[in-house]
């Protein structure tokens, strides 16, 4: 996992500050990320279908919180990234996931304070009552984790029923939107209002 050397072969052609190169570390995190995603077909799934989506609504959401918008983007990247690489993981991903980042991030030296953010928000992304005790971008990864079950229910449908092989079932999926919905920002609620609406006329949800 040691990218340093790729993106030091890139840095010439990246804008540089006075105080020095100010490369956008995210955006290398997010295609080293895709490249690992692109190596299977449910590698490529998981993040077509999740990891963008979590970025894309953290993203958003820090920007209406006023959180960190790095610390948001680069722990949506990488907070599920475990199951990438392991995807009999699930159960431990999050733990497993907090080593991963801090592997990857230190190798290109990353403040230590702020790498302590990121890691905390892969930590606490699985519980929404847990990260909106915490900081502002632990709680914007935790709500934008599941807009993105909210944004594309075929896909979660699909992969519930794949990791419930016993019984085919999809009922995770849908008893994970409905305690999630009352606990998700009102922010949140708002931006995948239409979608959940639409999921609802599918299936009744008792939230």
């Amino acid at each position: 996992m040691h990218i340093v050397s790729r993106v030091k072969r890139q840095q010439s052609s990246v804008c540089c500050s006075s105080e020095g190169c100010d490369f956008l570390l995210a955006d290398y995190i997010r295609e080293y990320v895709k490249g690992e995603c692109s190596n299977s077909p449910q590698g490529r799934e998981f993040y077509e279908n999740h990891l963008i989506l979590v970025a894309h609504y953290g993203l958003k959401l820090a920007m209406e919180t006023g959180a960190d918008p790095e610390i948001v983007e680069l722990a949506a990247y990488l907070h599920d990234f475990s199951f990438v690489m392991d995807e009999k993981d699930l159960n431990h991903h999050e733990a497993r996931g907090v080593a991963i980042a801090e592997k990857l991030l230190r190798q290109f030296n990353y403040p230590p304070d702020r790498l302590e953010k990121v890691k905390r928000c892969i930590l606490n992304h699985s519980s929404l009552i847990h990260a909106s005790g915490g900081s502002p971008e632990e709680a914007c990864l935790a709500n934008a984790d599941i807009m993105s079950l909210i944004a594309r229910p075929d896909y979660w449908i699909r992969f519930s029923a794949i990791a419930n092989q016993a019984n085919g079932s999809s009922d995770w999926y849908y008893e994970q939107i409905a305690k999630s919905w009352p606990l998700l920002m009102a922010s949140a609620r708002a931006m995948v209002a239409d979608k959940f609406d639409e999921l609802k006329k599918k299936v009744p949800l008792a939230v």
